[in-house]
């Protein structure tokens, strides 16, 4: 079976990377597999990108326009990216037709990638994993309203909008072209809810298949050496705070820990934070309390980090299953987290984290007490539990089974 993967991106952000990992996966499964994006940063044969200048621009150009267009004619209280999907790409779907290959994944194709038309002219069998709620939504990628639920109408418009409403056109070209009805797969139970849910997909086949995490990419070591490989004090206990976008996207709920920062005054405790490509604000950075490792690409590095911390940290309003909390359990680290999203399915209430009351920064915070407090016995049982979890509900070829046997499925029922 030959699969090809679309992304925009090989590696940069949670999607391309958790894509990235999906392809590796079922290549050390035997299958043969391909991802094509827009932007490459991997030097891999088995990554097909643009070859050529020309190509670059088109594609540059066309999601510039596009995020000028939402900026011009749209204002919204959400500030999430919005992606319209608007310019087709005729290449691209006329290479997919011609091609060999005998199923085609999608995953994040926001930014121009498709437009929302190519996809009913892919004449392949299509599976779809969403990383987030784009693919149901208007032209948001994360939403808390209930529009996508119900259907967008002038109606149940938000207040706090105004100009044109990019939403509902951008659902309603989806409704109108998506007569296909893709096989759809979300890594989260939360997000596969919300796909039956949602008022375009709610007679489309979901299915819940997780993302895999390897510990050949990443595994614990000694914490002490962890900590003098990274220059830490030895004597400090660290928590770990990682998110692209970092201290900025308030969906990844950094501003949860600025309210419990005051109580760690007195504390032989410090927060690292990672991810994070512009400078922390000035208040966190002249905060002896926070240490910022910015954007970390080298795995080694990161699972020293990860290695030096006594938990994770991941206070998120809305997420769907972030690459980060797997990477801590595979490194046998404990994760504090909002009894929210995807963040249920990772973590099992103490036994390899804590699950505090959503968004409840006094409950957020006795988490972390809770596993600070716990004697060496408990605490080593609790991130043995994490790592097992990892190993075993997320382990690549766990994973790998699962989608190969829903791509038989998907390519018999297209036969």
């Amino acid at each position: 079976m030959k699969i090809l993967h679309l992304n925009y991106t090989d590696k940069i952000g949670g999607a391309a990377i958790a894509a990235n990992r999906i392809h590796n996966a079922l290549l050390e499964s035997g299958i043969e597999s391909n991802m094509l994006v827009k932007k490459s940063i991997i030097d891999d044969e088995k990554i097909i990108r643009p070859k050529y200048f020309w190509e670059k621009f088109i594609n540059y150009f066309k999601f510039r326009f596009s995020q000028v267009l939402v900026k011009l004619f749209f204002h919204s209280d959400n500030k999430t990216l919005h992606s319209l999907n608007l310019f087709s790409c005729n290449s691209l779907v006329n290479f997919i037709n011609k091609s060999d290959y005998d199923l085609i994944h999608l995953h994040w194709i926001g930014l121009e990638m498709l437009s929302i038309e190519d996809l009913s002219r892919i004449n392949k069998p299509i599976v779809w994993t969403l990383h987030d709620m784009w693919a149901f939504c208007g032209a948001e990628h994360y939403s808390d309203d209930l529009r996508w639920k119900k259907g967008y109408f002038n109606s149940n418009r938000p207040r706090e909008e105004f100009g044109f409403d990019i939403n509902k056109w951008v659902w309603e070209r989806k409704r109108l072209y998506w007569k296909g009805r893709f096989n759809i797969i979300c890594p989260s139970d939360w997000l596969s809810k919300c796909a039956q849910e949602s008022k375009l997909m709610e007679d489309w086949s979901v299915t819940t298949i997780p993302y895999p995490i390897s510990n050949k990419i990443l595994n614990p070591i000694d914490k002490n050496l962890a900590k003098k490989t990274l220059g830490l004090d030895v004597n400090v206990r660290y928590l770990l705070f990682g998110a692209m976008g970092g201290t900025k996207d308030p969906r990844k709920g950094f501003d949860f820990i600025e309210k419990f920062l005051p109580k760690l005054k007195e504390e032989n405790i410090k927060i690292i934070i990672f991810g994070q490509k512009n400078k922390i604000k000035k208040t966190l950075r002249e905060s002896e309390k926070i240490i910022n490792f910015g954007i970390i690409n080298d795995f080694n590095i990161l699972g020293a980090l990860y290695s030096s911390s006594e938990l994770m940290i991941i206070p998120s309003r809305m997420d769907n299953l972030p690459n980060t909390a797997l990477e801590s359990l595979i490194c046998a680290r404990p994760i504090v987290a909002f009894r929210t999203c995807g963040l249920s399915d990772i973590v099992d209430h103490r036994l390899n984290g804590y699950l505090s009351q959503p968004f409840d920064v006094d409950d957020l915070y006795n988490g972390i007490l809770w596993i600070l407090n716990l004697d060496s016995n408990s605490y080593n049982k609790v991130c043995l539990n994490a790592k097992n979890k990892a190993l075993t509900k997320y382990s690549p070829n766990e994973v790998s089974k699962q989608y190969l046997n829903l791509y038989q499925k998907v390519c018999k029922e297209k036969n």
